[in-house]
């Protein structure tokens, strides 16, 4: 009995103390080198396009920001055209009459581009897709930031 009694204080006794202490380390920033932590927050308006045989302007918005929120400005945003299906389609236009375009953000970190809706109804839906240039590149992979902007499209024939 005593020697029950003497294993059990010396088990609580043991696991009474606590064997994981952290003091010493101290955990990573959010902007410490490993990652980009930058968000992309994207905008159309309006979100809802006729399509009626017409071009019809919508007016994208995006903003990139960095871990803190600060604006990112002179930051490269590429956007693109993309299907519900995720592919890349060339149904309306931006403002440079090309089916894809690169803008700079301004001192607010914001970036603004006009894009025309198709003349053809093609799909109730699509996507906008914005991604920051990195190094020179605008890839679409993990831990590029990145935004998809959803534009509804009506037929209004």
């Amino acid at each position: 009995m005593k020697k029950s009694f003497l294993i059990l204080a010396m088990v609580g006794l043991v696991l009474s103390v606590s064997s994981c202490k952290r003091t010493e380390i101290e955990d990573p920033g959010w902007d410490g080198p490993a990652g980009f932590y930058i968000m992309l927050d994207g905008s159309a308006n309006p979100a809802v396009l006729l399509i009626n045989g017409a071009l019809n302007l919508s007016t994208i918005r995006v903003r990139a920001t960095n871990s803190a929120g600060a604006p990112l400005a002179n930051a490269t945003l590429f956007f693109r055209q993309l299907n519900p299906s995720y592919g890349t389609v060339s149904w309306g236009r931006f403002e440079n009459g090309a089916s894809t375009i690169a803008k700079l953000t301004d001192g607010n970190g914001e970036a603004f581009v006009g894009f025309y809706s198709p003349v053809n109804y093609y799909s109730a839906n699509m996507y906008i897709h914005v991604l920051m240039q990195v190094n020179g590149h605008a890839y679409s992979y993990a831990g590029v930031p990145q935004d998809y902007i959803a534009i509804a499209m009506v037929k209004a024939w």
